[in-house]
């Protein structure tokens, strides 16, 4: 049986969370979404300062992209 989308994204959670939080970066939003036959997954972030950087973001896409097989 195939998982849903919010199963995925429950998935991409606990994949993500500790790493933000090691980050010191919030999770704000993961959306699992099909545009043009595809599926995306986007992972919004915060900083509690404000300043997330693009190194922060690379750094996270990176966590997700080894450590998650949809």
């Amino acid at each position: 049986m195939k998982e849903t989308a919010e199963e995925s994204i429950v998935k991409i959670e606990k994949i993500v969370l500790p790493v933000l939080k090691e980050m010191e970066l919030e999770l704000v939003d993961i959306e699992y979404l099909q545009e043009g036959g595809y599926w995306y997954v986007r992972i919004y972030i915060e900083k509690l300062d404000g300043d997330v950087s693009l190194d922060d973001c690379a750094k996270v896409s990176m966590i997700y992209h080894v450590n998650y097989i949809i």
